[in-house]
Parts: structure tokens; sequence; C-alpha cells
């Protein structure tokens, strides 16, 4: 059986190194990826409100390992999906889900029937005689997450 340092040898000093970096890059990156797992992450919820897409700035990731932002028609819609995004990357969000619950108001949907009423039209006609742009109402959450 080789050992590690034989499948250097054959290697100038130059591609060793280059090796020695790709070999400890990949360990850090286990290494994150272990404590991803493990479920006492710091977290932050970052209640952004409803937004239209064009104006949304984003959430702040200055601190933290990984920020997720959730997307939906409500509060709870917009965290599943910053919660299912981060599921995605490894990142154990069982004790977030768990403690956290929001509700399914206020309503992105129900803030474009409004704007309807007060012009009077109902909200078929509302979608269709207004610029896509002031329709992209959505529910915005932000998540922030840090190994420990």
């Amino acid at each position: 059986m080789l050992a590690f340092r034989d499948l250097l040898l054959p290697l100038n000093e130059t591609q060793r190194k280059a090796k020695m970096s790709d070999v400890k890059d990949m360990l850090l990156k286990q290494e994150l990826l272990q404590k991803r797992e493990a479920p006492n992450s710091a977290y932050e919820i970052v209640d952004v409100g409803i937004k239209h897409a064009h104006y949304f700035r984003g959430v702040s990731a200055k601190n933290w390992d990984a920020v997720y932002i959730g997307i939906g028609d409500n509060p709870a819609q917009a965290l599943e999906h910053a919660l299912s995004q981060a599921v995605e990357e490894g990142w154990n969000v069982d004790h977030i889900a768990k403690a956290q619950s929001w509700p399914d108001k206020p309503s992105a949907f129900d803030r474009l029937c409004e704007r309807a009423l007060e012009k009077d039209m109902d909200i078929g006609e509302y979608l269709i005689l207004t610029p896509k742009a002031e329709c992209a109402l959505c529910y915005y959450m932000g998540l922030r997450l840090r190994v420990n």
C-alpha cells in the first residue's frame, strides 16, 4: 500500500505544493461539512417583508458562514424556502424548523388584491392591465447561519 508521501514524490516542488494545498482545502471542506451537520449552528432569521423583486436589496452576510434568501407568498412559505436551500447545501436546520413557526399572513397576493380593490378592479383585470414589474411582489425571509 502506498503512503501519502509516496504519491507526492514524483512531483516537482511547485506541483507538490499545489497538491498539498488541494488536500488541505479538501480536508477543510470535509471539516466544515461535518460541523454543518451538527444541530448546534448559530442562526438568525431576517424578516424582510413584502418587496418588489426589482427593489430587493438582499441580506448581509457579514460575520456569517452562509446566508439563504427565501421567497414565498407569506412568511411561512419564504422561511420554508430558505430552510430547504440550507438543507441542499448540507446544513442541519431541524432545530430551526422546530423552534420557528411563522404565520401565513401578511400575503403578497393579498397585497395585490388590495391594490386591485383600490382601483375598483377585480384581481384578474388588475393583473392583466398592470405592468408586470408592479405585480412582482414576494415575501422575503433571510436565514443566516454560522458554524459554532
